[in-house]
């Protein structure tokens, strides 16, 4: 995962690393692991969750142009998911429509044994 290391985020946000890791601990903020022993944070998770803590009127714009990457793929995965629901709809409607011409030109079923409540003891 590509991301701050929590030493360089804390120092982005002007926190302590042990204070970005309460935060971690806490659920406040996402970190992943990278193998190596350390976690990652992404900068667009800094921003949400220190918006107010930035070290740098610079760090803000940093966060603010990686803030709409991440949105810009968000709403590409969420588009991709949209596109996926109309062509299973789109299917659905044509299934449902091929039903509805075959039954339409089917021709009438002729009735077969007694009506009504009388016709279960043989009268009409």
């Amino acid at each position: 995962m590509v991301g701050l290391s929590l030493r360089d985020a804390a120092e982005k946000i002007g926190k302590s690393k042990a204070t970005l890791w309460r935060a971690v601990k806490a659920g406040k903020i996402s970190a992943v692991p990278d193998g190596l022993g350390t976690y990652r944070v992404d900068p667009a998770e800094l921003a949400r969750a220190f918006p107010h803590d930035t070290a740098s009127r610079e760090s803000m714009q940093h966060f603010g142009s990686l803030s709409e990457a991440t949105e810009m793929a968000m709403l590409a995965v969420q588009l991709a998911a949209a596109e996926a629901m109309v062509a299973e709809l789109r299917e659905d409607r044509n299934r449902w429509r091929d039903q509805a011409e075959r039954l339409a030109l089917a021709p009438p079923k002729a009735e077969t044994g007694r009506r009504g409540l009388f016709g279960l003891f043989g009268k009409s």
